[in-house]
């Protein structure tokens, strides 16, 4: 069975889903991050952490399908109008 893995990095939260080709849920896994405000309009996340909590849900939600074979593939999205940079 085909399945893709869909992960949301998140203002609070880090989560994913892994979705059948026909649409059934098969797993899905949510990690906290903390959204940082150092000053009025500004926000930031620690970028070591997302890439943690985002590598945590994606093996989450894999090892739950790891029956069906690795996913088809990997969609990412993130909060409106971010950059993550990393290095």
């Amino acid at each position: 069975m085909n399945y893709l893995i869909g992960v949301d990095i998140g203002t609070t939260n880090v989560k994913a889903v892994a979705l059948a080709d026909d649409g059934r849920l098969l797993a899905r896994a949510g990690r906290a991050v903390r959204t940082l405000i150092p000053f009025p309009g500004a926000a930031e996340q620690s970028p070591p952490l997302v890439a943690r909590r985002t590598a945590e849900v994606i093996r989450a939600a894999a090892v739950v399908c790891a029956r069906y074979g690795p996913p088809a593939g990997l969609v990412l999205s993130g909060a409106m109008h971010s950059l993550i940079a990393t290095d």
